[in-house]
């Protein structure tokens, strides 16, 4: 039986988003071993890696929460203020702080949230490759008007200014 033409283009970008998703994994690993050495107490290795993915929509927006022994650093923070104040319920079911959060791209799934978890832990870093936050700061306000025309005006998109945020670049 042959696929159509939606099914094959459906498959191809679960593929290549289950790629990029797997390279955004381990870069986020990486930046959490060189930004906070105290993830390795007494020389063993004690890190959790939580993929969280978004219920109530179709777009299945992954955050991953990496727990390390006395902090906890989160990749990506979600499309709705909604599923963002579900991942920050998470993560202060492990009672560590949050210290780092890394921007992987400048899709709005990736960064809307940013706003609960900022105001859950206003000492939070916000890191992201400068070419990112170039973008973000021109795609801004066109994705924010896309998803409210999406997912409604009265949807709950986070009120983030990007502006607003302090960011680190590497």
């Amino acid at each position: 039986m042959q696929m159509s033409r939606i099914e094959r283009l459906h498959w191809k970008w679960r593929f290549r988003s289950g790629r990029y998703f797997a390279a955004c994994a381990s870069t986020a690993g990486l930046l959490l071993l060189i930004s906070c050495p105290t993830a390795f107490a007494a020389g063993r290795q004690a890190l959790s890696i939580r993929v969280v993915t978004s219920l109530d929509d179709q777009f299945w927006v992954n955050s991953v929460i990496i727990e390390g022994t006395h902090e906890v650093m989160l990749v990506d923070a979600q499309l709705t203020k909604t599923n963002a104040e579900r991942v920050l319920q998470e993560i202060k079911e492990t009672k560590k702080p949050l210290s780092i959060i890394y921007i992987t791209h400048e899709h709005a799934d990736h960064f809307l949230g940013l706003e609960v978890f900022k105001e859950a832990y206003p000492g939070v870093r916000i890191t992201a490759n400068s070419t990112v936050v170039d973008r973000i700061d021109t795609v801004y306000q066109a994705k924010v008007d896309k998803w409210k025309q999406i997912l409604g005006l009265g949807s709950n998109l986070s009120r983030c200014c990007h502006r607003e945020i302090r960011w680190q670049l590497y």
